[in-house]
């Protein structure tokens, strides 16, 4: 490769992903959780505010 290609190889040990490594597996079902509660959240907020939705064919 040429010098404008100046890749890398690193590893992050810091806390951003290895803040739960040392749990022991109840993390994946957390976040397995926190995305399913994210995601009817953001359901129920569409079905209550129907006329608010953005809409990329909504005509003026």
């Amino acid at each position: 490769m040429t010098s404008f290609f100046n890749i890398v190889r690193a590893h992050n040990t810091g806390a951003a992903f290895s803040f739960l490594a040392g749990a022991a597996g109840w993390q994946r079902w957390f976040f397995i959780a926190l995305g399913i509660a994210a995601s009817v959240f953001i359901v129920w907020m569409l079905r209550r505010h129907p006329s608010r939705r953005c809409s990329a064919s909504r005509s003026a």
